[in-house]
């Protein structure tokens, strides 16, 4: 409980001081995520299935006439998750 100024300005400092770590640990395993990320497609294997994926899941039409709107979203969401890959290969690309 705070019974004073200098009390509450001493909490505020801890909390920010507990936030950077919170902070820094989420951006530690964001980093440790993209490099697998990275690690997975810059094998052979890796770019053959980015390649095929994006084929067939980011280079088409999203849209096709008579669709539905959960089938638009699908198709939408499908290449999202390449977008999200990219994404996590480039962030890691950019840390090394």
């Amino acid at each position: 409980m705070v019974d004073n100024w200098d009390d509450l300005d001493t909490t505020e400092e801890n909390d920010i001081e507990a936030k950077a770590l919170v902070q820094n640990e989420d951006l530690d395993k964001k980093i440790a995520y993209d490099k697998i990320f990275l690690n997975c497609v810059a094998t052979p294997e890796g770019e053959l299935m980015v390649k095929t994926l994006r084929e067939r899941l980011v280079d088409r039409v999203i849209y096709q006439r008579g669709s539905t709107l959960e089938e638009t979203a699908y198709r939408q969401g499908q290449a999202d998750v390449l977008a999200m890959i990219d994404s996590c290969v480039n962030s890691a690309l950019s840390t090394k």
